[in-house]
């Protein structure tokens, strides 16, 4: 999922005109209060990018363990979740797009293409998402 917000609060000078996060948030427990300090630490106009797993369907209690023993991805929400955790924080979302069949298929080929091998538990974490 990729996200884009912007801090519509007008309050004091902040400090960043952008935060960017990759595959970060569904490792942290309190991502309402993480949120949240980002919106804080923006400066007015800046702009929140994010790109995320999210939970398209339920998921069967193997896959979280995959989730959870293999990508250490102890929450992984559902879309109405995650876009609640920014509106409450006080972001307005304006652009949330589904990429997981993208970012699977980019894995793939990366790790056809190099030397590097690509972790078995990050392509069935995609196939899980």
């Amino acid at each position: 999922m990729e996200w884009i917000a912007d801090p519509r609060r007008k309050e004091e000078k902040k400090a960043y005109g952008a935060i960017v996060s990759w595959l970060t948030l569904l490792h942290i427990p309190q991502r309402a209060q993480l949120i949240a300090q980002c919106l804080d630490l923006l400066e007015p106009g800046g702009v929140f990018f994010c790109e995320d797993f999210y939970q398209r369907e339920m998921f069967t209690e193997g896959e979280r363990k995959v989730l959870q023993d293999e990508v250490a991805a102890f929450n992984v929400m559902d879309l109405l979740t995650y876009k609640t955790a920014f509106y409450s924080a006080g972001f307005v979302v304006e652009k949330a797009e589904e990429l997981s069949d993208d970012w699977m298929e980019f894995t793939k080929q990366r790790g056809s293409a190099s030397s590097i091998s690509v972790c078995f538990s990050v392509l069935r974490a995609y196939d899980i998402v």
